[in-house]
């Protein structure tokens, strides 16, 4: 997990350097979609800030994430504009994904504890930005999303005598859903 924002980390700031010689702008982004895939569809909500030079953009964003379990995404955000217009891009974002909570919200059955842990996030996708008023676009986007999550379980075995042993399970979650989004570029 550490080398992965080590290195996404490495390709941002590269990025800022090669941009030196050109023209930035800095842009921000806000979006809310939806996600789906072969649990229910639920919410996802990121913001996204970096700069544009050229046809690119490179950022760093964060999310809300609440399908099956709810994640905080932390990503590099990168996108290629194409067109005389600049309005068709394609994106992709890679870094990882967090825990919003800790613990179940409920228990379950015979469980003393339930404790979720994160695991990596990438997105990607291609969009089209709609220009309103000055600097502000209306933007809209399809991708394919992937993110995994750890689980840690402790479950009290009900015995006749004392002390009664405790099962310990792992379960590991890997999400592949469609993403559909709509935002603001700023």
């Amino acid at each position: 997990m550490k080398s992965t924002f080590l290195i996404t980390a490495i390709v941002f700031a590269a990025a800022l350097c090669s941009a030196q010689q050109t023209k930035m702008k800095f842009h921000s982004m806000i979006s809310a979609g939806i996600a789906g895939g072969e649990s229910n569809s639920a919410a996802a909500y990121e913001m996204v800030h970096g700069f544009v030079f050229s046809s690119w953009f490179a950022g760093l964003g964060a999310g809300l994430d609440n399908y099956h379990f709810k994640s905080v995404p932390l990503f590099v955000d990168a996108r290629k504009y194409f067109g005389k217009e600049r309005s068709l891009f394609v994106y992709g974002n890679i870094g990882g994904n967090f825990a919003a909570q800790k613990q179940a919200d409920k228990q379950f059955i015979y469980y003393t504890n339930y404790y979720f842990e994160g695991g990596f996030y990438a997105d990607g996708g291609i969009g089209y930005r709609f220009p309103l008023i000055k600097k502000t676009s209306l933007v809209f986007s399809l991708g394919n999303s992937y993110k995994s999550m750890q689980a840690h379980s402790k479950m009290q075995v009900e015995c006749f005598a004392a002390p009664c042993p405790a099962t310990f399970k792992d379960y590991h979650y890997n999400f592949y859903r469609l993403i559909l989004k709509a935002g603001l570029l700023f």
